[in-house]
């Protein structure tokens, strides 16, 4: 047994392959985890009645009534849920409240050339930071604080 944790220690068993073969599996089981939450959902809610990217659907809404020329109404609370709402359909939601300094608004704007449904922005936020990560890592190797680049 000793050997076993020794041999585990010294991570002589994990070559690029096989840290690339497990990473791949792991991609893989985490798509299909995503995959069966989005069929198991009704529409954009999930089986727990809560919006699928629920940390994003305030910065949506907020989104939408800076859009709408109404920015204020975000630290409104009624109204921002309204617009919660509105964004789901009108279906019932929880509310996730609009906490942030106004300077945030900025983060939380679609762009008048296009502006998706929902779900798309959000995705595209978290995916082009997955993506921008390992570039600038490559890019920036003398950044002082590498770890946390």
């Amino acid at each position: 047994m000793a050997h076993f944790w020794q041999g585990l220690r010294s991570g002589e068993w994990l070559t690029p392959a096989r840290a690339r073969g497990y990473s791949l599996i792991l991609l893989g089981i985490c798509a299909l985890a995503i995959a069966g939450w989005i069929a198991v959902s009704d529409g954009l809610i999930d089986r727990n009645g809560k919006p699928l990217g629920t940390d994003f659907s305030n910065v949506y809404a907020a989104g939408s009534l800076t859009w709408q020329g109404r920015p204020a109404e975000a630290y409104r609370p009624a109204l921002q849920h309204a617009e919660e709402k509105a964004v789901f359909g009108g279906r019932e939601v929880p509310f996730y409240g609009w906490h942030y300094p106004p300077f945030f608004f900025a983060s939380s704007l679609r762009s008048p050339f296009w502006s998706p449904p929902f779900p798309m922005p959000g995705v595209l936020r978290s995916g082009s930071r997955q993506v921008s990560r390992p570039i600038w890592r490559r890019c920036a190797p003398s950044c002082p604080v590498r770890e946390r680049c």
